[in-house]
Protein backbone atom coordinates (compact mmCIF):
# COMPACT_ATOMS: atom_id res chain seq x y z
CA UNK A 1 0.00 0.00 0.00
CA UNK A 2 1.32 3.32 -0.97
CA UNK A 3 1.65 5.77 1.78
CA UNK A 4 0.63 8.97 0.97
CA UNK A 5 -2.29 11.60 1.71
CA UNK A 6 -5.37 12.91 -0.22
CA UNK A 7 -6.43 16.00 0.24
CA UNK A 8 -9.52 17.98 -2.02
CA UNK A 9 -9.24 21.57 -1.89
CA UNK A 10 -12.48 23.91 -1.98
CA UNK A 11 -14.13 27.32 -1.66
CA UNK A 12 -17.79 26.30 -0.79
CA UNK A 13 -20.22 28.79 -1.96
CA UNK A 14 -23.21 30.32 0.08
CA UNK A 15 -26.54 27.94 -0.77
CA UNK A 16 -29.32 30.43 -0.36
CA UNK A 17 -33.39 29.93 -0.88
CA UNK A 18 -34.42 32.40 -3.20
CA UNK A 19 -37.37 34.28 -4.10
CA UNK A 20 -40.21 33.09 -6.37
CA UNK A 21 -42.32 35.17 -8.68
CA UNK A 22 -44.61 36.04 -5.87
CA UNK A 23 -41.72 37.22 -4.17
CA UNK A 24 -41.83 34.68 -1.61
CA UNK A 25 -38.56 31.97 -0.63
CA UNK A 26 -38.44 29.10 -2.66
CA UNK A 27 -39.18 26.05 -0.75
CA UNK A 28 -38.35 23.22 -3.19
CA UNK A 29 -34.60 22.73 -3.81
CA UNK A 30 -33.81 21.66 -7.56
CA UNK A 31 -31.28 19.03 -8.32
CA UNK A 32 -29.28 19.26 -11.65
CA UNK A 33 -27.38 16.74 -13.62
CA UNK A 34 -23.61 17.14 -14.64
CA UNK A 35 -21.94 15.32 -17.57
CA UNK A 36 -18.31 14.33 -16.79
CA UNK A 37 -16.65 12.51 -19.54
CA UNK A 38 -13.18 11.35 -17.75
CA UNK A 39 -11.31 9.57 -20.15
CA UNK A 40 -12.60 11.52 -23.09
CA UNK A 41 -13.96 8.58 -24.61
CA UNK A 42 -17.26 9.57 -24.74
CA UNK A 43 -18.15 7.76 -22.09
CA UNK A 44 -19.75 10.08 -20.10
CA UNK A 45 -20.60 9.63 -15.98
CA UNK A 46 -23.34 11.56 -14.73
CA UNK A 47 -22.86 13.67 -11.27
CA UNK A 48 -25.91 15.33 -9.33
CA UNK A 49 -25.85 18.70 -7.42
CA UNK A 50 -28.19 20.97 -5.85
CA UNK A 51 -25.59 23.10 -4.28
CA UNK A 52 -22.95 24.53 -6.70
CA UNK A 53 -19.80 22.56 -5.10
CA UNK A 54 -22.13 19.14 -4.65
CA UNK A 55 -21.52 17.80 -8.09
CA UNK A 56 -18.18 18.12 -8.97
CA UNK A 57 -16.90 16.97 -5.20
CA UNK A 58 -18.51 13.93 -5.68
CA UNK A 59 -17.29 13.76 -9.36
CA UNK A 60 -13.70 14.78 -7.15
CA UNK A 61 -14.41 11.84 -4.61
CA UNK A 62 -15.32 9.01 -7.32
CA UNK A 63 -12.09 9.42 -8.91
CA UNK A 64 -10.25 9.60 -5.82
CA UNK A 65 -11.92 6.45 -4.90
CA UNK A 66 -10.66 5.06 -8.19
CA UNK A 67 -7.38 5.82 -7.76
CA UNK A 68 -7.73 4.45 -4.11
CA UNK A 69 -8.37 0.81 -5.22
CA UNK A 70 -5.69 0.97 -7.46
CA UNK A 71 -2.85 1.74 -4.96
CA UNK A 72 -4.88 -0.62 -2.20
CA UNK A 73 -5.87 2.36 -0.10
CA UNK A 74 -9.00 2.41 2.32
CA UNK A 75 -9.73 5.95 1.56
CA UNK A 76 -10.51 8.38 -0.99
CA UNK A 77 -9.52 11.36 1.17
CA UNK A 78 -7.41 12.17 4.55
CA UNK A 79 -8.63 15.28 4.79
CA UNK A 80 -11.04 17.84 2.59
CA UNK A 81 -10.22 21.54 3.43
CA UNK A 82 -13.16 23.30 2.93
CA UNK A 83 -12.55 27.24 2.50
CA UNK A 84 -16.05 29.76 3.57
CA UNK A 85 -16.84 33.27 4.37
CA UNK A 86 -19.17 33.11 7.78
CA UNK A 87 -22.05 33.40 5.97
CA UNK A 88 -21.11 29.91 4.78
CA UNK A 89 -20.65 28.38 8.19
CA UNK A 90 -23.29 30.20 10.50
CA UNK A 91 -26.40 31.50 8.54
CA UNK A 92 -29.16 29.20 8.26
CA UNK A 93 -30.98 28.73 4.70
CA UNK A 94 -32.24 25.42 3.63
CA UNK A 95 -33.59 22.93 6.70
CA UNK A 96 -33.08 25.53 8.80
CA UNK A 97 -28.94 24.46 8.55
CA UNK A 98 -25.64 25.96 7.29
CA UNK A 99 -24.65 25.83 4.36
CA UNK A 100 -21.63 24.15 5.90
CA UNK A 101 -23.88 21.67 7.20
CA UNK A 102 -25.91 20.41 4.07
CA UNK A 103 -22.58 20.15 2.09
CA UNK A 104 -21.13 17.53 4.99
CA UNK A 105 -24.31 15.96 5.36
CA UNK A 106 -24.71 15.07 1.47
CA UNK A 107 -21.30 14.41 1.32
CA UNK A 108 -21.56 11.51 3.80
CA UNK A 109 -24.60 10.80 1.77
CA UNK A 110 -23.46 10.29 -1.48
CA UNK A 111 -20.50 8.58 -0.30
CA UNK A 112 -22.46 6.01 1.86
CA UNK A 113 -24.89 5.42 -1.12
CA UNK A 114 -21.44 4.69 -3.44
CA UNK A 115 -20.15 2.40 -0.75
CA UNK A 116 -16.80 4.67 -0.14
CA UNK A 117 -15.37 5.57 3.31
CA UNK A 118 -16.31 8.57 4.48
CA UNK A 119 -13.33 8.25 7.63
CA UNK A 120 -12.20 11.70 6.60
CA UNK A 121 -11.53 14.98 8.46
CA UNK A 122 -13.45 17.89 6.88
CA UNK A 123 -11.75 21.25 7.79
CA UNK A 124 -13.00 24.50 8.26
CA UNK A 125 -10.44 27.21 6.47
CA UNK A 126 -12.17 31.11 7.02
CA UNK A 127 -12.04 33.26 4.37
CA UNK A 128 -12.92 35.72 6.64
CA UNK A 129 -10.54 37.72 9.09
CA UNK A 130 -11.82 38.43 12.80
CA UNK A 131 -12.11 41.35 12.90
CA UNK A 132 -13.09 42.09 9.12
CA UNK A 133 -16.54 42.56 7.89
CA UNK A 134 -17.97 40.50 5.14
CA UNK A 135 -17.89 43.58 2.42
CA UNK A 136 -14.63 44.21 2.93
CA UNK A 137 -12.26 44.08 -0.55
CA UNK A 138 -9.92 40.97 -0.47
CA UNK A 139 -6.17 41.97 0.90
CA UNK A 140 -3.12 40.81 1.65
CA UNK A 141 -3.84 40.16 5.22
CA UNK A 142 -6.54 37.58 4.08
CA UNK A 143 -4.56 35.91 1.50
CA UNK A 144 -1.73 35.28 4.42
CA UNK A 145 -4.40 34.46 6.75
CA UNK A 146 -5.82 31.79 4.36
CA UNK A 147 -2.07 30.52 3.78
CA UNK A 148 -1.34 30.25 7.32
CA UNK A 149 -4.80 28.06 7.87
CA UNK A 150 -3.57 25.51 5.05
CA UNK A 151 -0.39 25.50 6.04
CA UNK A 152 -1.45 24.51 9.63
CA UNK A 153 -4.08 21.97 8.77
CA UNK A 154 -1.61 19.97 6.20
CA UNK A 155 1.54 20.04 8.30
CA UNK A 156 3.86 21.79 5.67
CA UNK A 157 6.86 22.99 8.26
CA UNK A 158 6.51 19.56 9.48
CA UNK A 159 10.05 17.41 7.76
CA UNK A 160 8.37 14.48 8.32
CA UNK A 161 5.07 15.27 6.26
CA UNK A 162 4.21 12.78 3.96
CA UNK A 163 3.36 12.83 0.29
CA UNK A 164 0.40 14.58 -0.20
CA UNK A 165 -1.76 14.56 -3.71
CA UNK A 166 -4.56 17.54 -3.71
CA UNK A 167 -7.67 17.32 -5.94
CA UNK A 168 -9.29 20.79 -6.65
CA UNK A 169 -13.05 21.62 -7.20
CA UNK A 170 -12.37 25.44 -8.59
CA UNK A 171 -15.98 26.34 -9.23
CA UNK A 172 -17.33 28.16 -6.06
CA UNK A 173 -17.01 31.45 -4.01
CA UNK A 174 -16.21 35.34 -5.22
CA UNK A 175 -14.86 36.39 -8.51
CA UNK A 176 -11.14 36.74 -6.91
CA UNK A 177 -11.31 33.24 -5.71
CA UNK A 178 -10.30 32.41 -9.35
CA UNK A 179 -6.53 34.26 -8.30
CA UNK A 180 -6.75 33.07 -4.88
CA UNK A 181 -7.22 29.51 -5.93
CA UNK A 182 -4.68 29.45 -8.42
CA UNK A 183 -1.91 30.96 -6.51
CA UNK A 184 -3.25 28.66 -3.56
CA UNK A 185 -1.88 25.30 -5.87
CA UNK A 186 1.48 27.39 -6.75
CA UNK A 187 1.52 27.65 -2.92
CA UNK A 188 0.95 24.23 -1.97
CA UNK A 189 3.33 22.69 -5.33
CA UNK A 190 6.26 24.67 -3.59
CA UNK A 191 5.71 22.98 -0.79
CA UNK A 192 6.71 19.53 -2.95
CA UNK A 193 1.97 18.85 -2.79
CA UNK A 194 1.57 17.74 -6.33
CA UNK A 195 -1.93 18.62 -7.82
CA UNK A 196 -3.62 15.69 -9.33
CA UNK A 197 -6.87 16.75 -11.01
CA UNK A 198 -8.52 20.69 -10.96
CA UNK A 199 -12.58 20.20 -11.78
CA UNK A 200 -15.17 23.20 -12.76
CA UNK A 201 -18.71 22.57 -13.20
CA UNK A 202 -20.64 24.81 -15.62
CA UNK A 203 -23.60 25.75 -14.36
CA UNK A 204 -24.71 28.50 -17.22
CA UNK A 205 -24.42 26.21 -20.15
CA UNK A 206 -27.40 24.61 -22.13
CA UNK A 207 -25.91 21.04 -20.58
CA UNK A 208 -24.26 21.12 -17.50
CA UNK A 209 -20.98 20.12 -18.13
CA UNK A 210 -17.78 19.15 -15.27
CA UNK A 211 -14.78 20.30 -17.09
CA UNK A 212 -11.14 19.32 -16.04
CA UNK A 213 -8.84 22.05 -16.16
CA UNK A 214 -5.34 20.57 -15.63
CA UNK A 215 -4.75 21.66 -19.21
CA UNK A 216 -5.16 25.20 -18.66
CA UNK A 217 -3.24 25.53 -15.38
CA UNK A 218 -0.09 23.69 -16.69
CA UNK A 219 -0.22 26.16 -19.27
CA UNK A 220 0.60 28.89 -16.46
CA UNK A 221 3.55 26.68 -15.35
CA UNK A 222 4.58 25.94 -19.10
CA UNK A 223 4.74 30.31 -19.48
CA UNK A 224 6.65 30.46 -16.74
CA UNK A 225 9.01 27.80 -17.21
CA UNK A 226 9.97 29.39 -20.19
CA UNK A 227 10.30 32.49 -18.48
CA UNK A 228 12.55 31.18 -15.88
CA UNK A 229 15.04 28.95 -18.45
CA UNK A 230 15.38 32.34 -20.81
CA UNK A 231 16.22 34.67 -17.88
CA UNK A 232 18.27 32.08 -15.33
CA UNK A 233 19.10 28.93 -17.81
CA UNK A 234 16.78 26.98 -15.46
CA UNK A 235 14.81 24.51 -17.03
CA UNK A 236 13.28 22.71 -14.01
CA UNK A 237 9.32 23.68 -14.47
CA UNK A 238 10.24 22.67 -18.51
CA UNK A 239 11.33 19.95 -17.01
CA UNK A 240 8.60 18.61 -14.34
CA UNK A 241 5.83 19.40 -16.60
CA UNK A 242 6.93 17.48 -19.63
CA UNK A 243 7.67 15.42 -17.25
CA UNK A 244 4.28 14.71 -16.46
CA UNK A 245 2.47 14.85 -19.49
CA UNK A 246 4.48 12.76 -21.42
CA UNK A 247 7.89 11.78 -20.77
CA UNK A 248 8.42 9.49 -23.22
CA UNK A 249 7.80 11.69 -26.11
CA UNK A 250 9.42 15.09 -24.80
CA UNK A 251 10.13 17.09 -28.00
CA UNK A 252 14.06 16.92 -29.07
CA UNK A 253 13.88 21.27 -27.89
CA UNK A 254 12.81 20.72 -24.75
CA UNK A 255 15.09 17.49 -23.88
CA UNK A 256 18.10 19.92 -25.45
CA UNK A 257 16.62 22.84 -23.09
CA UNK A 258 16.93 20.11 -20.25
CA UNK A 259 20.48 19.16 -21.33
CA UNK A 260 21.54 22.95 -21.78
CA UNK A 261 20.54 23.71 -18.43
CA UNK A 262 22.21 20.62 -16.37
CA UNK A 263 25.18 21.35 -18.21
CA UNK A 264 25.01 24.87 -17.25
CA UNK A 265 24.08 24.58 -13.69
CA UNK A 266 27.47 22.19 -13.09
CA UNK A 267 29.54 24.36 -15.16
CA UNK A 268 29.85 21.56 -17.60
CA UNK A 269 31.47 23.10 -20.35
CA UNK A 270 31.94 20.39 -23.13
CA UNK A 271 28.68 19.93 -23.96
CA UNK A 272 27.71 23.47 -23.97
CA UNK A 273 29.03 24.22 -27.96
CA UNK A 274 26.93 21.08 -29.06
CA UNK A 275 23.58 22.60 -26.81
CA UNK A 276 23.90 26.01 -28.21
CA UNK A 277 24.51 24.66 -31.56
CA UNK A 278 21.24 22.24 -31.40
CA UNK A 279 18.77 24.87 -29.58
CA UNK A 280 19.70 27.76 -32.52
CA UNK A 281 18.31 24.51 -35.19
CA UNK A 282 15.71 23.58 -33.57
CA UNK A 283 14.41 26.78 -32.85
CA UNK A 284 14.67 27.90 -36.14
CA UNK A 285 13.44 24.89 -38.11
CA UNK A 286 9.95 23.82 -38.99
CA UNK A 287 8.09 22.72 -35.57
CA UNK A 288 8.21 19.13 -34.67
CA UNK A 289 5.08 16.92 -34.63
CA UNK A 290 3.56 16.70 -31.73
CA UNK A 291 0.06 16.20 -30.14
CA UNK A 292 0.52 18.17 -26.95
CA UNK A 293 -1.18 21.22 -26.34
CA UNK A 294 1.52 22.16 -24.08
CA UNK A 295 4.15 22.04 -27.15
CA UNK A 296 1.93 23.56 -29.15
CA UNK A 297 2.09 26.64 -27.10
CA UNK A 298 5.58 26.51 -26.47
CA UNK A 299 6.64 26.68 -30.23
CA UNK A 300 4.88 29.58 -30.83
CA UNK A 301 7.50 31.28 -27.70
CA UNK A 302 10.47 29.92 -29.90
CA UNK A 303 11.26 32.95 -31.25
CA UNK A 304 11.54 34.78 -27.95
CA UNK A 305 13.24 31.89 -26.72
CA UNK A 306 15.64 32.86 -29.94
CA UNK A 307 15.49 36.78 -28.89
CA UNK A 308 16.26 36.57 -25.54
CA UNK A 309 18.74 34.09 -25.64
CA UNK A 310 20.31 36.10 -28.18
CA UNK A 311 20.68 32.58 -30.52
CA UNK A 312 21.49 34.80 -33.72
CA UNK A 313 24.49 36.37 -32.27
CA UNK A 314 25.60 33.26 -30.80
CA UNK A 315 26.05 30.76 -33.13
CA UNK A 316 27.41 33.10 -36.58
CA UNK A 317 25.98 30.73 -39.48
CA UNK A 318 28.51 31.98 -42.43
CA UNK A 319 31.22 30.31 -40.08
CA UNK A 320 29.39 26.77 -39.78
CA UNK A 321 27.91 27.47 -36.44
CA UNK A 322 30.99 29.52 -34.50
CA UNK A 323 30.12 29.92 -30.96
CA UNK A 324 30.21 33.81 -30.08
CA UNK A 325 31.46 33.22 -26.35
CA UNK A 326 31.38 36.92 -25.46
CA UNK A 327 27.40 37.15 -26.30
CA UNK A 328 27.34 33.61 -24.07
CA UNK A 329 29.25 35.03 -21.49
CA UNK A 330 27.29 38.56 -21.31
CA UNK A 331 23.97 36.39 -21.04
CA UNK A 332 25.27 34.86 -18.42
CA UNK A 333 26.39 38.13 -16.14
CA UNK A 334 23.05 39.90 -17.41
CA UNK A 335 21.01 37.17 -15.68
CA UNK A 336 22.93 36.54 -12.70
CA UNK A 337 24.83 33.28 -13.69
CA UNK A 338 28.61 34.63 -12.44
CA UNK A 339 30.08 31.05 -11.98
CA UNK A 340 28.84 30.45 -15.14
CA UNK A 341 30.32 33.20 -17.09
CA UNK A 342 33.76 33.07 -14.83
CA UNK A 343 34.12 29.10 -16.25
CA UNK A 344 33.18 30.29 -19.91
CA UNK A 345 35.27 33.21 -19.74
CA UNK A 346 38.58 30.42 -18.13
CA UNK A 347 37.48 27.63 -20.43
CA UNK A 348 36.69 29.25 -23.88
CA UNK A 349 37.90 32.72 -23.85
CA UNK A 350 41.54 31.86 -24.33
CA UNK A 351 41.08 29.84 -27.61
CA UNK A 352 38.43 32.43 -29.13
CA UNK A 353 41.13 34.57 -28.91
CA UNK A 354 43.83 32.55 -30.55
CA UNK A 355 40.61 32.28 -33.28
CA UNK A 356 40.30 35.88 -33.70
CA UNK A 357 44.00 36.21 -33.75
CA UNK A 358 44.21 38.73 -30.62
Amino acid sequence: MMDYENVLLLFLSFYGQKKGADGKLVTTEQEYEYKYDNKGNGQEEIFNGRQTNEAPVNCLISLAEADAKIHNRKKAFDKILCIGTKEVFENKTWENKTTYQLFEERLKTYCKEQNINSDFEICKIKYTLEDEAENDPTTEARAMYIYSQISDVLNIKSPEKKKTYVYVDYTGGFRDISFLMTSIIRYLEFADIECKKILYANFFAKEKRIYELNCIYDMYQMINGVSEFVSTGNAVQLRNLFKKVDEENTPDLIKTIIEFSNSMAVCDMSKIDQMVRKMAKLTEKEKEEHSSVYYEMFQSMTPMIREKMRLDELVTQEKKGEINYPVLIDWCTDNGLIQQATTLYVEKMPFYYIEKGL
